[in-house]
């Protein structure tokens, strides 16, 4: 098991901008994969990171949405 921050993107730019977020603040990617949440539709990245806090709070800071479990779940 390993934690995941889950962050919501608008736009295929996001990816950039998250990607650049999490290395102005120097956090560490152990992987990154894609999925689509429902009722939205909208793509999300799910990020295993070096720190989890840390990363959720960068990209947070950021103006990006940093979605919960409750979310994600059907």
């Amino acid at each position: 098991m390993s934690e995941l921050t889950v962050v919501e993107l608008n736009t295929e730019a996001d990816l950039r901008r998250v990607l650049a977020a999490l290395l102005q603040a120097e956090i560490n990617i152990h992987y990154i994969y894609p999925f689509i949440f429902r009722p939205q539709e909208r793509a999300a990245l799910a990020i295993s990171a070096e720190d989890a806090d840390l990363a959720e709070h960068a990209l947070a800071g950021t103006g990006f949405k940093v979605l919960s479990q409750v979310d994600i779940s059907r």
